[in-house]
């Protein structure tokens, strides 16, 4: 009955990503970078659910293969098992620091699976990991606790993203890292005395369902290039908070606007501007804290809702931005160096009737600022006049 449950689960689970997959095809011609990484995320996951299933069907009690064919099902859904959990790892490094460029060095992060070849290998010979006896039944040996760590070590690396980057991500996200990290964890622990976790791979099906669905509002919600906020998010937010201005306080709005984009795009072509987007993006996000909020209000113009009606806190949120473009055009990665112009205003219900007033008034203080001159990246902690919309200097 067991076996028969098993795999009524993994079925039921292998359908539903494969509908994933199939609608994600078909909505999405062109895939970003996280999409891709999602999909074969889906696809690894759907590989080691067959085998897991084929592993359970050839148990004994629906069907008896040879011994080489149960040893090799085993076999490969040992060898599969660290694939899913290292894509997940690169899949919320990128979503962290949207960085195609820093994915192509993050080789360490394939260890897990490399030594889990050499183990497994060795296990051929030796039965360190499972051995096949002559009865053509399973048993576990002395190195599958070993084997687990290594499949825990990709899980545990993203634990350790969530508390490196706790306070400047969404809550959401880092609840979705945790989630899909201590259910595997869990199961694996299990899976050791018996060599097979009953529900550690439909488990983890379920969680990238539950992705599934965390994406699709993050897409009415994000940005699709930058994954910051869109601009209709971004508006209703700041429309929300001048609403709710006596219970919350006062707010600021920086305005931000990249110079020389077009140089970028002209010279270096569209992929180079989408790479320089999206460095921009991951600075804002790192400059900020959890309750401001950074969006991308249109092409090469960025908008961050600061929860403060201090104006040097403003100055100092524009000046650690700053100085965070100073210190990657310092690496010389890029054939180019990033520059922004930078303007600011607080809200007060005295001077702003309306949301449009605001936003104006931001963005002119933000041509002001990009007509006096761009950023001299060359002397850091040097900027040039940062105004708001205030008569005090």
């Amino acid at each position: 009955m067991e076996t028969f449950c098993r795999i009524d689960i993994n079925l039921m689970v292998s359908i539903i990503i494969i509908m994933i997959i199939v609608v994600t095809y078909h909505k999405q011609k062109t895939r970003a970078v996280l999409t891709n990484l999602y999909m074969a995320l889906c696809w690894s996951i759907l590989f080691v659910l067959v085998l897991d299933t084929c592993v359970w069907a050839d148990a004994g009690i629906l069907f008896k293969n040879p011994i080489p064919v149960t040893y090799t099902l085993n076999f490969m859904l040992h060898l599969c098992q660290p694939i899913p959990l290292i894509i997940w790892l690169y899949y919320i490094d990128f979503m962290f620091n949207k960085s195609t460029e820093r994915l192509k060095h993050r080789w360490s992060y394939l260890l897990p699976f490399i030594l889990t070849v050499i183990l497994m290998i060795y296990s051929t010979f030796t039965g360190f990991i499972f051995y096949i006896d002559d009865s053509n039944i399973y048993h576990v040996g002395p190195g599958l606790i070993l084997i687990t760590i290594l499949y825990a070590l990709p899980l545990l690396a993203s634990f350790a993203n969530v508390i490196k980057y706790r306070k400047t991500s969404d809550r959401k996200t880092l609840c979705i890292i945790v989630l899909f990290s201590i259910i595997p964890v869990a199961g694996m622990i299990l899976q050791v005395p018996y060599g097979k976790g009953p529900l550690v791979w439909p488990s983890v099906g379920l969680l990238v369902i539950l992705i599934y669905i965390f994406l699709q509002a993050q897409r009415d919600t994000r940005d699709y290039l930058t994954g910051l906020l869109n601009r209709q998010q971004i508006d209703e937010l700041i429309k929300y908070r001048i609403k709710d201005h006596s219970r919350r306080g006062g707010f600021g709005i920086i305005m931000i606007d990249m110079d020389d984009f077009k140089l970028i795009n002209d010279e270096y072509g569209h992929t180079e501007g989408d790479e320089a987007l999206i460095t921009l993006s991951s600075i804002l996000i790192s400059s900020i804290k959890t309750k401001d909020k950074a969006g991308r209000f249109g092409g090469d113009e960025f908008i961050i809702m600061v929860d403060t009606d201090n104006d040097k806190a403003m100055e100092e949120v524009i000046d650690r931005i700053h100085k965070k473009i100073t210190l990657i055009n310092s690496k010389k990665k890029k054939p180019y160096e990033i520059s922004i112009s930078a303007g600011y205003v607080i809200y007060s219900p005295e001077k702003y009737s309306s949301f449009i007033e605001l936003m104006s008034d931001a963005d002119k203080n933000m041509y002001e600022v990009k007509k006096a001159g761009k950023f001299d990246s060359e002397k850091q902690g040097i900027q040039r006049p940062l105004l708001c919309s205030d008569e005090n200097p």
